[in-house]
């Protein structure tokens, strides 16, 4: 239980002895075919001058816990090695058409599971809410992926251009970036990375 009293408290929640929440296929306790451990976080708002009377609730759900950790030569997920082995797709399909769509969503993840996949890349936008809660459920890592496709070297000497993809990474990490499933970032999606511009623009940019 955590406590505050003011308007601007910060606090450090500690959790002692978590289920950690990891990708699926880690362990042979986690298959690709089973969900993943996840919380759900409660807050309750009480009346300063009466402690007992109830304010509001909120609860938070889908929260997951899990370490990040790079090394020379290996990805850790909770100290572990992880391999991503998965794919990436759009949010459309030949029938439904372009966007968001819950059938859809139910389809790629259940074709993920028989394909015994462990990763997804958002190409080439970050996906609906809806696609991250599916994601942290069922144990299924994400690239999260900006909508700048194919930049080249008019791109790359465009003060304009880095502002507002600066403004698009910001609001990406700012939406994202608490989903247990979010282990990685793509800034952009096949750029002319060799034009001597590219290094200055990505270097801003991260």
């Amino acid at each position: 239980i955590l406590v505050v009293n003011n308007t601007d408290s910060q606090s450090r929640l500690i959790v002692n002895k978590p289920n950690l929440w990891e990708p699926c296929g880690m362990n042979h306790t986690h298959p690709c075919t089973e969900e993943s451990y996840l919380y759900t976080l409660k807050v309750t708002l009480y009346d300063d001058a009466s402690p007992m009377n109830i304010l509001d609730i909120y609860r938070i759900p889908h929260v997951g816990i899990r370490t990040i950790r790079l090394t020379d030569s290996k990805f850790l997920v909770n100290e572990r090695p992880f391999y991503f082995h998965g794919a990436n797709a759009h949010e459309d399909s030949d029938i439904r058409g372009k966007g968001f769509d819950r059938v859809i969503l139910a389809k790629h993840f259940n074709l993920y599971g028989w394909l015994h996949g462990n990763a997804f890349r958002t190409s080439h936008y970050p996906y609906a809410d809806e696609f991250y809660a599916m994601a942290n459920r069922f144990g299924i890592a994400i690239i999260g992926e900006t909508p700048a496709v194919g930049l080249k070297k008019d791109q790359f000497v465009s003060q304009a251009t880095l502002d507002h993809h600066k403004q698009v990474v910001t609001e990406m990490i700012s939406r994202d970036r608490n989903h247990p499933s979010v282990l990685m970032w793509s800034l952009a999606n096949e750029p002319e990375s060799g034009d001597p511009e590219a290094k200055g623009y990505f270097s801003a940019l991260a």
